[in-house]
């Protein structure tokens, strides 16, 4: 393959997105995905994503597995394999860049609703766990960020650091043990993708590593705001060039 501009800025975007999973556990998908939608075709950048995460989150899981909550994945999981076929037919009939909007308004909402909004920890409800799974899986195969509904449901049931970044890593590697192969197995994958994240991977594995090694020495204050600040600017980049291109 040979070295351009645009592989480039890819191994920029993967290894950015690489130390921040590294750090907090998620944040791969939501941190990459955007800014990848703006080289790549939908369905390349989310596969991208499955497979460098597949490649990279035993970084995260060797370290952290005492603290995964297997309690939190079991009630998670059994509505994602809908989620996960919903998600990938909406990849195949969905205008790309109907997907760049759709993830950037999600990134962007995100991130503006956790810069505002610091709730007390509600009491869980018995639909909330799976209907989290059903929208996480579905995001998975269409834009590629699983993160969003996981990420705000933690949150709002107050999981502890160590919990919220273990159980994430551990959920994210099992989601897309099943979701890569039903995307290859729909064509959504091709062999130049699987290439171009073989070429990504050095970059990936080196940004995981890094982030796990900076965890004791970033304040969650600091860390909380610079991957909001990202998340923002990469969530409205996405959004302008996609409403830009169907306007």
């Amino acid at each position: 393959m040979a070295i351009d501009s645009v592989f480039l800025l890819a191994c920029l975007i993967m290894f950015t997105a690489t130390v921040v999973s590294g750090l907090a556990g998620f944040g791969l998908s939501i941190v990459s995905i955007p800014p990848l939608l703006l080289l790549y075709e939908p369905g390349t950048a989310i596969a991208l994503n499955k497979i460098l995460t597949l490649g990279t989150t035993w970084i995260i899981i060797v370290e952290t597995w005492k603290h995964i909550s297997w309690r939190w994945i079991s009630r998670i999981l059994p509505l994602v394999l809908a989620g996960l076929f919903a998600g990938s037919w909406l990849l195949r009939v969905l205008d790309p860049n109907v997907i760049k909007v759709i993830a950037g308004a999600t990134v962007f909402a995100l991130a503006v609703l956790l810069l505002a909004w610091h709730p007390h920890a509600l009491p869980e409800r018995p639909w909330m766990a799976p209907l989290v799974g059903l929208l996480s899986g579905a995001a998975s195969t269409s834009t590629g960020m699983a993160g969003p509904p996981l990420v705000l449901f933690f949150t709002l049931m107050a999981v502890g650091k160590q919990t919220f970044r273990a159980t994430s890593a551990m959920y994210f590697i099992t989601l897309d043990i099943v979701g890569l192969p039903t995307l290859i197995g729909q064509g959504s994958v091709s062999g130049s993708d699987l290439r171009l994240a073989l070429a990504l991977a050095p970059v990936a594995v080196i940004g995981r590593l890094l982030g796990a090694k900076l965890v004791p020495y970033v304040s969650p204050l600091a860390f909380r705001r610079a991957t909001l600040g990202l998340l923002l600017v990469t969530g409205t980049v996405s959004m302008v060039t996609g409403l830009s291109a169907l306007l």
